[in-house]
């Protein structure tokens, strides 16, 4: 899978890492992840190379880091090394998997799909299995959705559960730093590296599908679902009814949409103002221009809602500790879809992403459906520091 793919009268579906001489960092002798590989998503910094964020205006305006990002020396010091840098999407502010640069990276899953961003080279190269495990960032699903698309683990762990230094910021209430893997066994045994502090002991005996969720897919979707959920079944410990106001509530996505333009405004305006007018895509450069005329009634507006999600989802999740949900609404987009079709799958993404990322709370997502056309993911959530304890849950249910 290291070369590109031919896809006959659309664009081409390219390798998962950045072109150019691939960078690489040998891990430590021993260690927990001694003899396992793995990839780097280029808003996260390698010593010694220039973290691009997938444009190269931003990396001609930037000096290589001068040390390697705190969660990339974790790992190396427990065993893991590097072998490349992945593509992302401009600015890590989409979530298609298409970069006007550097190419759209291969779902593997379904050559004909986008493997879907902003850490599209990451999910690519796991499913692939030119690593073992890939670092992404997540968002508003930026790891999730390309998990689901490609047929891979992924997890989005609670908000400010890792350290971010040295990672390129987008939305810092919402920026979390995750990781893909083929099986479950490889995702928890990084999480035994990385999230090492206040995690929960005791074991789950299993999960609760959110039924409202399910109900809410598009027909195609919902059909492929229940045949798929037979496989979970003697780990389903029932389906939970109760209202949350989401996903039918289009307020906590546009809560989203609006804090999230508001801080990728506060953290990159200035560069996005001095930057040549073409150094932006049209769609990402008008994301953060929005981001200026927020103002402090949309503001509060915004923050209203997300503490009413993150209150009701907290009753919900004590109530239930871990709740299943359909990782998106939608099969990946296909290659060659234009723009205002790509609005459309952004929009219904976020009314799924959006719970996790404007609660805080984590989202482990494992693959479900699995057809001759698409790969779809299934999500747990739980409460902060319930990772480890979810992901001991993921390796006993697959």
């Amino acid at each position: 899978m290291s070369g590109a793919e031919s896809i006959p009268g659309i664009q081409t579906a390219q390798a998962p890492f950045l072109p150019g001489e691939r960078y690489q960092a040998r891990g430590a002798t021993a260690g927990k992840l001694s003899g396992l590989t793995f990839a780097v998503k280029d808003n996260i910094d390698l010593c010694g190379a220039i973290t691009g964020v997938g444009n190269p205006h931003w990396a001609a305006t930037h000096h290589a880091a001068t040390s390697h990002a705190e969660i990339v020396k974790q790992l190396l010091s427990e065993g893991a090394s590097v072998i490349g840098k992945t593509i992302t999407e401009e600015m890590a502010y989409s979530i298609i998997g298409d970069n006007r640069h550097f190419g759209i990276p291969l779902n593997p899953a379904s050559p004909h799909r986008f493997a879907g961003g902003s850490s599209s080279g990451s999910a690519s190269a796991v499913a692939s299995g030119q690593v073992d495990f890939a670092l992404g960032t997540d968002t508003a699903g930026s790891v999730r959705i390309p998990a689901s698309n490609c047929g891979v683990f992924g997890i989005r762990p609670n908000h400010g559960a890792l350290p971010m230094s040295g990672v390129v910021p987008l939305a810092p209430s919402f920026d979390v730093l995750g990781w893909f893997a083929n099986s479950p066994d490889i995702l928890a045994r990084v999480g035994e590296v990385l999230l090492n502090e206040g995690q929960r002991t005791a074991e789950f005996e299993g999960f609760h599908l959110f039924e409202p969720a399910f109900a809410a897919l598009p027909p195609d979707e919902q059909a492929l679902f229940e045949v798929s959920l037979g496989q979970f079944k003697e780990h389903c410990l029932g389906r939970v009814d109760q209202e949350l106001g989401w996903p039918a509530a289009s307020k906590y996505a546009q809560a989203h949409r609006t804090l999230q333009s508001r801080e990728a405004w506060v953290e990159h305006g200035s560069w996005v103002r001095q930057a040549p007018e073409d150094a932006l895509p049209p769609d990402i450069l008008s994301r953060f221009r929005a981001g200026r005329t927020v103002d402090t009634g949309a503001l509060e507006q915004a923050n209203e809602a997300r503490n009413e999600l993150r209150t009701n989802f907290l009753g919900l999740i004590n109530r239930f500790e871990v709740i299943a949900i359909p990782t998106v609404p939608l099969k990946p987009l296909k290659i060659g879809s234009r723009e205002p079709e790509r609005d459309r799958y952004r929009q219904e993404m976020l009314h799924w992403t959006c719970l996790a990322s404007l609660t805080g709370f984590p989202e482990i997502t494992v693959p479900c459906v699995a057809d001759d056309d698409c790969r779809l993911g299934l999500s747990l959530v739980g409460l902060p520091g319930s990772e480890q304890a979810m992901l001991n849950l993921i390796r006993r249910i697959m």
